[in-house]
């Protein structure tokens, strides 16, 4: 999957008092609604005309329902930005 896969420690519901514990899972949904947020001011600052560039988070990656009592220890998010036609990749962020 292309896009951000964080890596976390192991963690296990069971040992949430006694190990490390970040839920990988919990922490992409705080990334990805940051980037939910950021797409619409992505968007007014390269809009061109009637172009206006377009961002999505299309997918979710992460643990596994056979154990469920183990999230893993990194959760992927794809992210998609759009360019619009006169800009370089290398613009996209400014």
């Amino acid at each position: 999957m292309a896009g951000s896969r964080p890596r976390r420690p192991y963690t296990y519901a069971g040992s949430r008092h006694r190990m490390p514990y970040r839920n990988s899972i919990a922490h992409a949904a705080v990334v990805i609604d940051a980037l939910e947020r950021w797409f619409p001011e992505y968007a007014a600052r390269h809009t061109d005309g009637l172009v206006a560039p377009q961002g999505i988070v299309s997918s979710v990656e992460g643990g596994w329902p056979r154990t469920s009592a183990s999230p893993v220890s990194g959760t992927g998010a794809d992210r998609r930005p759009r360019l619009a036609g006169n800009r370089r990749p290398a613009r996209a962020g400014a």
